[in-house]
C-alpha cells in the first residue's frame, strides 16, 4: 500500500492558515507576502473548497437589513416613534355653505364606516347634513383650506330649548377631519369657533356624543374640556324575520303569481 503523502506543516508552507480569523462565519486564507496571490494590504480573500483544518466552507449570504430592535442593550424599551406630523396648513373656519354639502358628505363617509363605527355609519347621510345645515346655519362650520381651496374639515351643531326651561343647551352633532390631517389642530378649532357661537347665543351647556368604541374621538373631547360622561345604548331589532314582514312578503308573491 501507497503510504499517504507527509502533510507540510501550516508553518513551513508558503500559505499559512488563520483558522481562527473569521470574517461572518468565513474561514479565512491568508498567503504568504509576497505571494503572487497575496490580496491588497488589509483585504482577505475567502477560502474557497476545502480546508486543510475541517469539512467545506460554505460562503456566507451578505448580510439582510434587519428591523431596529425595540429593547436596548441594557433590556430596557426603547419609546416608540411618534408619527411625523403633517405640514401645517393655511385653513380658514367659516359657515358652511350650500356648495360644501359634497365635500362634507364625503369626509363623512372615510370617517364613519360600518367597520369601525356602525352606529354612526347608519346615521350619517345626505339628509341629516341638509337637516341640520337648513335648521341652523350659524352653527355649522367648515375648515377650508386656502392652498389648495378645499373642505379638510367639518363640525354641525345646533341650538336646543325646552318650553318652560331657561336652560339653552348648545349640541355638537357631527366633527371629522380628513383622515391625513389627522392632529393637526383643525378639529380642536371647530371645536373652539363653535364653542364661541355657542356662548353668543347664551348657552348655558354644550352637549356632544360618540360611540364608546370611538376611543380617538373620546380622548379629544375629554382634553377638549368635556365630561360628565353618561352611557348611552343603542339597541337593534331585525325586522326580516317578523310576522309583518313575512306576511307583507308572502302577500306580495301571492299577487304576482296571480
Amino acid at each position: 500500500m501507497d503510504s499517504l503523502p507527509r502533510r507540510t506543516p501550516a508553518s513551513l508552507h508558503p500559505e499559512t492558515f488563520a483558522p481562527h480569523d473569521r470574517t461572518n462565519g468565513i474561514r479565512l486564507r491568508v498567503p504568504a507576502a509576497g505571494s503572487p496571490a497575496a490580496p491588497a494590504p488589509g483585504r482577505l480573500r475567502p477560502l474557497a473548497g476545502r480546508s486543510a483544518c475541517g469539512p467545506p466552507v460554505r460562503r456566507a449570504s451578505p448580510p439582510v437589513a434587519s428591523k431596529e430592535p425595540d429593547v436596548n442593550v441594557n433590556g430596557t424599551h426603547r419609546p416608540a416613534r411618534k408619527r411625523p406630523r403633517p405640514a401645517p396648513l393655511n385653513v380658514e373656519i367659516r359657515e358652511m355653505e350650500l356648495r360644501d354639502l359634497p365635500a362634507v358628505f364625503g369626509i363623512g363617509q372615510k370617517i364613519f364606516t360600518a367597520e369601525k363605527l356602525p352606529t354612526l355609519y347608519r346615521s350619517w347621510d345626505e339628509h341629516e347634513i341638509v337637516t341640520l345645515f337648513g335648521s341652523d346655519e350659524e352653527t355649522c362650520l367648515v375648515a377650508e383650506a386656502r392652498v389648495p381651496d378645499r373642505i379638510v374639515g367639518f363640525a354641525l351643531g345646533r341650538m336646543m330649548e325646552k318650553p318652560g326651561s331657561a336652560w339653552r343647551y348648545g349640541w355638537l352633532e357631527w366633527l371629522g377631519v380628513e383622515p391625513l390631517l389627522k392632529r393637526t389642530g383643525i378639529a380642536s378649532r371647530l371645536v373652539r369657533r363653535l364653542t364661541e357661537r355657542f356662548i353668543e347665543r347664551d348657552a348655558r351647556i354644550m352637549l356632544v356624543d360618540t360611540d364608546e368604541d370611538n376611543a380617538d374621538a373620546l380622548s379629544f373631547f375629554r382634553q377638549s374640556g368635556f365630561g360628565q360622561e353618561r352611557r348611552h345604548v343603542y339597541l337593534s331589532q331585525n325586522l326580516d324575520d317578523h310576522p309583518l314582514t313575512v306576511e307583507r312578503r308572502n302577500s306580495e308573491r301571492n299577487g304576482r303569481a296571480g
